[in-house]
């Protein structure tokens, strides 16, 4: 679950829950083989604002799932998306930022922008792996910024 610390948004996929612990709304993630687009940010289609997508970054077996490409991205890098008409856009990677605490992902990008500067953010689980229970523990995002090459 990626956090978030706005309203109660859905992604287009699935629902966020609010955890009475931490205080925050967290982003229920899609399915592993889907990435899901939160739509309480700015359309894929949109001229304008921050178009967040955000998907696991492995199966449960530990095999990468498809949003672990992200953790691969170099600045300058071509990222390509589509939205539900086929319409292609492309981007290039002008930020990455391994190390984004789950809990302060909202507090350091405005995630329902549909305003400002055009940009796709893209967001995974990062975190360490514990050899003794052989699991995998997710406290932070891998989030990678990217800005239309052609506008």
């Amino acid at each position: 679950l990626h956090r978030v610390d706005r309203r109660q948004r859905q992604m287009c996929i699935r629902d966020s829950t609010y955890n009475a612990q931490t205080k925050f709304w967290e982003l229920v993630i899609p399915v592993t083989y889907r990435i899901g687009v939160f739509d309480g940010s700015a359309p894929l289609t949109s001229d304008k604002g921050t178009t967040v997508m955000v998907g696991h970054v492995n199966w449960d077996n530990g095999a990468a799932a498809p949003m672990s490409a992200i953790t691969a991205c170099k600045l300058g890098d071509d990222v390509y998306t589509t939205d539900r008409d086929g319409v292609l856009t492309e981007w290039a990677v002008t930020q990455i930022v391994p190390d984004v605490p789950q809990t302060e992902l909202s507090s350091r990008w405005n995630l329902e922008d549909k305003t400002g500067k055009r940009q796709l953010l893209m967001a995974t689980c990062h975190g360490t792996y514990n050899a003794t229970t052989s699991r995998w523990s997710y406290t932070q995002n891998f989030v990678v910024i990217a800005e239309p090459k052609h506008k």
